[in-house]
């Protein structure tokens, strides 16, 4: 994903155009972009990763079972416990 870069500034409720900005500042904010660019590429791998992770595990569990002949498990139902009272007499 492609970061917007940073245009404006608002520090203390100011407006900034940050190409107004003396050459430091601006090199300043295109090293903040940048490194937001960077990160925003690292989620995007991360969660790319993740995906592929998932898959692959499930491949896995797939072909062991598939070997040992062993049946999917079905989809688990989570019960709620029945409490029974005795009757008071």
């Amino acid at each position: 994903m492609k970061i917007d870069a940073i245009l404006t500034l608002n520090i203390d409720n100011q407006m900034y155009t940050v190409s107004d900005l003396p050459p430091h500042v601006r090199n300043l904010v295109a090293l903040l972009d940048s490194w937001r660019q960077t990160e925003a590429d690292l989620h995007d791998q991360m969660t790319m990763l993740q995906m592929a992770q998932r898959s692959l595990t499930n491949d896995i569990v797939a072909a062991v079972q598939a070997a040992q002949n062993v049946p999917a498990p079905a989809p688990s139902v989570v019960e709620a416990p029945v409490e029974v009272e005795s009757p008071t007499t």
